[in-house]
């Protein structure tokens, strides 16, 4: 709500034909966030042209209006979770809710069954007359496939009372995107480790015929120092069916494929297809991210990559950071390519040339084993740093 707030904030201090692409901007791919926002800008809009003009800072003025929906949608989701709650008790206790994004709500719950601590996704009903239950049970089956190390499994799904959920271990952990924003910059070997276990997660689910599309520190869980990538398999129907809620949105008039726009592609964010290139490129502002503590491009969404100028590229690893040897920064370089062909051939490739690094760049800690299984996976952590 602190997001929605100073968005609309920001919007009622432009000039009223300046705020739907300020907007646009803003929020990007996240359309949940954009619907609420802009919602709440007309009311205010529609109380500026009943007084003539806004009368003290725009936040104040829109706060009363932000407070309101504030409420009703605490009281929706308290009906939610109590709905949820008789829908699958026996089965699962469901306890509070975890983290709640554009796509889908988590919460945690009790595994009774098998007497452990899970985390439940469930998608927001909008999404359910796009997706559709064949497609969202085929989706979840070919995500539950994946069996590796770094990533997050899916344990079961179904659909309680209208609801679609798929449920995923849970684990006490935080997000990479909660650890840069604490720590900033991970320690070296540290980094690295962690670069590699996402390349070989990712090297994984390509062999599979499964493209993640929403790499992000968002979707990288972190628990006793081994990561997760979460998320897998689901993302594309989510878009779709995304896309199709939204067919006469201006995000989607144009062709713009969904995700987070500060970690899409330049082909994905123009809507062209994607394929494995687009996880790379996504890995490569992660990994910059870690090595660095900042976004190569301020966050600021791959639009800057595809309209207008080129812009200047990003000041390499290696410029920025003392000690990084020059193997690692061309390869996170090179992972940036605007044009796909231009990045590494495989995420596997990637894994290849981390092994191969110098001992100074922290490939002494590469061959590290996983500190926990994953059943004692983060459910949450996905969700708990971010937007699920």
């Amino acid at each position: 709500w602190q997001a929605v707030q100073q968005a609309v904030a920001g919007a009622l201090e432009r000039p009223a034909a300046e705020r739907a692409a300020y907007l646009a901007d803003l929020c990007g791919g996240d359309l949940a966030l954009r619907e609420e926002v802009e919602r709440l800008v007309r009311a205010c809009e529609q109380v500026e042209r009943t007084d003539g003009f806004l009368t003290g800072p725009a936040a104040a003025f829109a706060e009363p209006v932000v407070a309101h929906v504030r409420d009703r949608a605490a009281e929706r989701a308290a009906a939610v979770l109590a709905t949820l709650q008789g829908a699958l008790a026996g089965r699962y206790a469901v306890e509070r809710e975890l983290g709640r994004g554009g796509m889908a709500t988590v919460y945690l719950a009790h595994d009774a069954r098998h007497g452990r601590p899970v985390a439940i996704k469930v998608l927001h009903p909008w999404l359910a007359p796009e997706l559709g239950d064949e497609r969202f049970v085929r989706e979840i089956a070919i995500a539950a496939r994946l069996q590796h190390p770094h990533v997050l499994t899916i344990h079961d799904s179904g659909v309680a009372a209208g609801l679609r959920y798929y449920v995923m271990p849970y684990v006490a952990g935080e997000s990479l995107r909660a650890a840069l924003a604490r720590d900033g910059a991970l320690p070296l070997p540290d980094a690295v480790r962690t670069l590699r276990a996402l390349a070989d997660a990712l090297a994984y689910a390509h062999e599979q015929g499964i493209v993640h599309r929403d790499v992000k520190p968002e979707n990288i869980l972190l628990a006793r120092g081994h990561p997760w990538v979460a998320d897998f398999g689901i993302a594309k129907a989510l878009a779709d069916a995304a896309s199709a809620s939204f067919a006469g949105d201006a995000l989607t008039s144009v062709g713009v494929a969904m995700g987070t726009p500060a970690y899409m592609a330049p082909e994905q964010f123009l809507g062209d297809p994607v394929d494995h290139r687009a996880d790379l490129f996504a890995l490569g502002l992660v990994a910059y991210e870690m090595l660095v503590g900042r976004h190569p491009y301020g966050g600021r969404p791959s639009r800057a990559l595809v309209e207008g100028p080129t812009p200047e590229p990003p000041a390499s690893v290696a410029e920025t950071r003392a000690g990084v040897a020059p193997e690692l920064s061309a390869l996170v370089m090179q992972l940036l390519a605007r044009r796909p062909g231009d990045r590494p051939p495989s995420a596997a490739a990637v894994v290849q040339a981390l092994d191969a690094l110098p001992t100074g760049a922290g490939a002494s800690t590469l061959a590290a084993p996983p500190g926990a299984g994953v059943g004692a996976g983060v459910g949450a952590g996905a969700t708990v740093g971010g937007r699920p």
